[in-house]
């Protein structure tokens, strides 16, 4: 079963942790047999409520790809060579084993977003969002491990000088309303004179 998976996979499963300024590569940790991989895409749709019939969906939100991937690393690669099944005992790597579990280890523990080369294709920005890695009697010297990677993406803030601000926002204030003062009408003080008149007449 594992040997079929190799010789009818287009190309080999593998991490890639790029410089993200001058696009060297860093890492790089290739699996000698992608045992399983499910590409899952989710979105999410909004709903709202209505007091007769069905709920009305406005928009709709996709969600950032997530990869199940399942891989086999050993100390014995096998080799394909010119597209056929050449010579399957190749030199022996005591220690790529042990390389690659520290590897993993240290891509996870970056926080760093890379690029993962599954059969179907090249995921990139992908992060660990969960990784697992059983050892029991079954796997042997070899590295059997289960991680499931995420799509991110990062942002940039920018920085607003305040001044710069007041000085846009100044030109379209409201302009100043200017009170003058109240003047009082001839006829409403006519008015107020012969009050004051009959008032006095009155009190003598």
């Amino acid at each position: 079963m594992a040997l079929a998976s190799i010789l009818f996979r287009k190309r080999p499963s593998k991490l890639i942790l790029e410089s993200s300024l001058t696009h060297q590569v860093i890492k790089e940790i290739e699996l000698d047999v992608t045992i399983a991989e499910t590409h899952t895409y989710q979105s999410l749709v909004a709903q709202h409520e209505i007091e007769n019939g069905s709920p009305v969906c406005d928009h709709i939100y996709n969600q950032p790809a997530v990869l199940n991937l399942e891989g086999f690393i050993t100390n014995s690669p096998v080799k394909i060579l010119g597209g056929r099944l050449g010579s399957i005992i190749g030199r022996t790597t005591l220690q790529r084993v042990e390389t690659a579990f520290t590897e993993l280890e240290e891509l996870r523990r970056l926080k760093e977003p890379f690029t993962v080369i599954t059969g179907l294709k090249t995921y990139m920005s992908m992060v660990f969002q969960n990784l697992v890695i059983p050892v029991d009697r079954r796997t042997g010297d070899a590295l059997r491990f289960t991680a499931t990677f995420i799509k991110i993406k990062k942002v940039k803030s920018e920085v607003v000088e305040l001044e710069d601000l007041a000085e846009d926002t100044s030109d379209t204030s409201a302009p100043e309303v200017k009170k003058d003062k109240q003047t009082t009408s001839p006829a409403k003080t006519e008015q107020t004179q012969k009050a004051r008149s009959l008032l006095h007449r009155i009190l003598r």
